[in-house]
């Protein structure tokens, strides 16, 4: 998960560098309390890194059982996770933070739309001298292409289900049907619930044609505007953000590979010592570093964490280890 390698770089390094600017706060837009658990399981934040901002309800508390709920007006974090609950209406402030939205294309509700929710998250962080405020890292997936309908054949398919609709709704208007068949009817439409194309309002069946313009844009949002790299960036062109005060850039590949590389193990041997300084906060970060630099946890035991601190390479620890 490319959200969770961010984070990595955050805990390594204590900062993410972007262009010669340093953020030491993020800000993770993403609409799925799930998926919101997946990425702190996979970290392994612990309670002072991180804070939820989600509806606080028995649904969102059962999903994050054993994570805590956080309002908008709790003190900040390292890493912040919003849902939709708060992608406007609500203001943050940071000096350094940097907004992340995270869309998955696996879980429609992430899929956040560039005309509307991107200008309200763009507007969220207000600190005027936040040199990122007006920038947006979006971490995304794209739809296969296998057995894909076009934007046009879906319209078509739409129109057939409201004529269908239409046909059923006349036919029911207009039958000498009993009481005892009308409730058969009406309960099988609420068996359906929002997505069904008959409603039954004043005595009489009618056809809701906002379920066809609500399917259409979940349609072109899942499969048209998500279903390439190009076709994102397509569409953020065609939406140029004039309802905002925001400038907007699309990040180099380069860019965002140099964020998402593996760290050194000079990055590796920094985050390991600051851990290490205070013997209460060892966690599974330690674990995964000795992995996968096993002379740093010898070093620790033998050397001490003052004397690992002063050498910077592995030839360097060997050699006080009298290992080479």
């Amino acid at each position: 998960m490319i959200a969770a390698q961010f984070i990595k770089v955050y805990q390594t390094k204590g900062f993410l560098n972007v262009n010669g600017k340093e953020s030491k706060e993020a800000y993770f837009f993403i609409n799925s309390v799930t998926e919101i658990k997946a990425i702190l399981k996979q970290t392994q934040l612990t309670e002072d890194d991180y804070r939820i901002i989600c509806a606080d309800n028995n649904k969102n508390r059962m999903t994050l059982k054993g994570y805590t709920i956080s309002s908008s007006t709790d003190t900040p974090k390292k890493f912040n996770f919003i849902t939709s609950k708060s992608f406007e209406g609500v203001d943050f402030h940071s000096e350094s933070g940097i907004c992340f939205v995270v869309s998955n294309v696996q879980n429609r509700h992430t899929l956040v739309s560039i005309d509307m929710d991107i200008p309200q998250i763009a507007g969220r962080i207000r600190t005027k001298t936040n040199p990122f405020r007006n920038k947006i890292v979006h971490i995304f997936n794209t739809k296969p292409t296998d057995h894909y309908t076009t934007y046009e054949e879906m319209e078509h398919i739409v129109q057939d289900e409201i004529k269908a609709a239409q046909e059923r709704a006349d036919l029911l208007n207009s039958s000498n049907i009993s009481e005892s068949a009308i409730k058969q009817q009406v309960n099988e439409i609420h068996k359906i619930g929002n997505e069904s194309y008959l409603s039954y309002q004043d005595g009489k069946f009618v056809v809701n044609d906002m379920i066809g313009k609500l399917q259409l844009y979940s349609f072109l949002i899942t499969n048209v505007v998500y279903n390439s790299d190009k076709s994102l960036r397509d569409t953020y062109g065609q939406n140029r953000m004039i309802v905002t005060k925001g400038k907007w850039h699309i990040a180099p590949e380069k860019f965002v590979k140099d964020l998402i590389k593996e760290p050194t193990f000079r990055d590796l041997h920094k985050r390991y010592c600051e851990i290490m300084k205070n013997p209460m906060t060892f966690n599974l970060e330690t674990i995964e570093i000795e992995h996968k630099y096993p002379i740093l946890g010898r070093a620790y035991r033998k050397l001490g964490i003052q004397e690992l601190k002063r050498l910077r390479t592995i030839k360097s620890i060997k050699l006080a280890l009298g290992e080479i």
